[in-house]
């Protein structure tokens, strides 16, 4: 019997609508074939199958568990940086008086 090959996603979800508690679960894909320029993984629950190209800097999924925590991180260090402009630009709007317009 031999092992199917997997690669892995970490991602969270919120435990309690007051926002003070996240979990972060693993994913697992089993990976259905090797392309040259990348793979293709198995999605579960009917979800249909998704490409991972090898070459990206940001991947969907990772080969293994410490790259697939790594590239996590590297996601919400990102979001942060998002988050944090936008909210940055929403309280300056509120602060804005509108234009005239006749």
């Amino acid at each position: 019997m031999t092992d199917i090959e997997k690669y892995y996603r970490y991602d969270e979800t919120l435990i309690d609508s007051t926002y003070d508690h996240v979990e972060i679960y693993l994913s697992v894909f089993n990976v259905i074939k090797h392309t040259p320029c990348g793979v293709w993984l198995d999605r579960p629950y009917g979800l249909g199958k998704r490409f991972v190209l090898k070459t990206a800097t940001k991947q969907f999924a990772c080969p293994t568990k410490k790259l697939a925590l790594i590239s996590f991180r590297a996601r919400k260090m990102r979001q942060i940086k998002i988050y944090t402009e936008k909210l940055k630009i929403a309280k300056l709007a509120v602060t804005c008086e509108p234009l005239e317009q006749d």
